[in-house]
């Protein structure tokens, strides 16, 4: 299984695709949300869950992943 890489809010996109806000275990937070490269990641405030949240990258254009 890969590893899930984890990126903080505030952090710059470094792929375009769907992200989506978890949990410290991995709890889905938030809908996924679309960002291109260089978008930053917006701060968030989660009230449901103990903090730190992160985004995580759950979705890539196909055309990314057919060249992978």
């Amino acid at each position: 299984m890969p590893p899930v890489h984890r990126y903080e809010p505030g952090e710059t996109a470094i792929h375009s695709g769907s992200y989506n806000v978890v949990g410290h275990y991995g709890e889905p937070v938030r809908v996924a949300l679309w960002f291109d490269v260089g978008d930053r990641l917006p701060l968030v405030t989660a009230t449901d869950v103990e903090p730190p949240v992160w985004y995580v990258l759950v979705a890539i254009p196909s055309e990314l992943a057919k060249a992978a």
